[in-house]
């Protein structure tokens, strides 16, 4: 549960930075919640959902040896647009936003390096997961077509 919470505060800082990057440079105006949201929640579906999909996929190919591409990506379609509305519904609606950028907008330096530095390791590590995952699709995808058919 610890580690749950602590990545929800690495998303919510996430996109307090990306707001607060979006607000400075474009202005209230144009929606910087919208794009604040971005980033969390594509960092959640290539985190969480991408290697849950590549789990299914090899239990489907390796136990059962069928390759079902198509109905277990429409699935995780499904599964991302419910992602992107817990974080629509976390972040943005009922302006909490205002409440994120309150709760981080007086925080020291210090603070923000450390939480800089944590999320530009969870960055990196997050892309590095990805290309690994993307590979072990690739091989997966191999094995199904030369072994399967």
């Amino acid at each position: 549960m610890k580690y749950l919470r602590s990545l929800y505060y690495m998303y919510e800082y996430l996109f307090y930075r990306t707001y607060r990057w979006q607000k400075r440079l474009w202005g209230e105006s144009s929606a910087p919640e919208m794009a604040g949201l971005f980033a969390p929640s594509m960092l959640a579906v290539m985190n969480i959902l991408y290697p849950i999909w590549l789990v299914t996929n090899m239990i489907l190919v390796c136990f059962f040896r069928v390759y079902l591409v198509e109905e277990v990506t429409t699935l995780f379609k499904i599964m991302a647009i419910f992602v992107c509305g817990y974080f629509y519904f976390s972040f943005v609606s009922a302006a909490k936003y205002s409440k994120i950028e309150k709760k981080y907008i007086k925080e020291s330096v210090e603070t923000r390096k450390n939480n800089n530095r944590k999320i530009g390791l969870y960055l990196f590590f997050s892309l590095l997961f990805f290309v690994f995952c993307m590979v072990m699709t690739a091989l997966l995808g191999d094995y199904a077509r030369n072994y399967l058919y």
